[in-house]
């Protein structure tokens, strides 16, 4: 038995019933705060974790988990370092957390403000494993 599709009848979407009015050709906005992304890289996009590789923008709480594209929770990792970091790799983890609690207190304080003095400090400890 053969897997049959549905035609698309006189502009009709055959799912909904809904006229059918063509690929959105205009791309969802990921960038919500293009400022603070352009800032990020006017500054020299290196690596934040010493490897002396060009960088791409992380977001330090992830924009799936409500983090904003704010210059606080904004750092630039190589490739491999921000393929380790979304690895949930502990050593690159805890470097990525001992350099915001010595270089970043912007993005501590973002953190705490964010999220709240007492769920931003568990978060840093659990995530980072770095308590302020």
């Amino acid at each position: 038995m053969g897997v049959r599709f549905r035609r698309k009848v006189a502009g009709v979407s055959p799912l909904d019933g809904e006229p059918f009015k063509g690929m959105d050709q205009r791309p969802s906005k990921r960038v919500k705060n293009p400022k603070a992304m352009k800032q990020v890289h006017e500054k020299g996009c290196w690596c934040v974790l010493n490897c002396n590789d060009k960088g791409q923008t992380h977001h330090i709480i992830f924009r799936s988990q409500g983090g904003p594209d704010e210059p606080w929770n904004l750092c630039c990792l190589c490739f491999n370092h921000h393929s380790l970091v979304h690895a949930e790799d502990m050593p690159t983890l805890v470097l990525l957390g001992e350099h915001l609690l010595l270089e970043r207190p912007d993005t501590v304080t973002g953190i705490k403000v964010h999220l709240g003095e007492a769920e931003g400090a568990a978060w840093l400890a659990r995530r980072l494993f770095v308590t302020p």
